[in-house]
């Protein structure tokens, strides 16, 4: 029993940082929409590109964490899951790379020069990840789709 509880804890160590990412990414669309809430006024609704922007920040990051919280159930369950932990990674690094893009087109359609330096720099801060070597990851990923000779995730 102890053993069981030992590999969650290990799991949630594991994971910590990981959800943090999803979580600035929650923030940094909240921040997007209410920036442009803002400004826009009842008149958001008639901005294509920005609403679209936004939407695309917040379906981005609800498919990492729906992904996460998949893969942190598994490990729980079957303890070794590194390649499934590959995906996670290289799936946040990814999203939080069309995020930040999103979030930058987004600001941009609306702020003036002189609060556009503000707002670029809180994108930045909340959009940071940490250095995923995403081609090993996706090259172990790869590789075992190939020796299993199926395509099963």
């Amino acid at each position: 029993m102890s053993n069981i509880t030992d590999n969650k804890k290990t799991v949630k160590i594991i994971f910590r940082k990981k959800y943090d990412i999803s979580r600035t990414s929650k923030r940094l669309s909240l921040f997007a929409f209410m920036e442009h809430q803002k400004c826009f006024g009842k008149g958001l609704i008639d901005e294509q590109e920005v609403l679209n922007n936004i939407a695309e920040m917040m379906m981005e990051t609800y498919v990492s964490e729906s992904l996460l919280l998949r893969v942190e159930k598994m490990s729980a369950l079957k303890g070794n899951v590194l390649l499934y932990k590959d995906m996670v990674d290289v799936n946040l690094f990814d999203t939080a790379g069309i995020i930040r893009k999103s979030a930058f087109e987004a600001i941009g359609s609306f702020s003036t020069p002189e609060s556009c330096q503000t707002l670029t720099e809180a994108i930045e801060n909340l959009s940071r990840v940490k250095c995923v070597n995403v081609k090993d990851a996706r090259r172990r990923i790869a590789n075992k789709l190939i020796e299993d000779n199926v395509y099963k995730f």
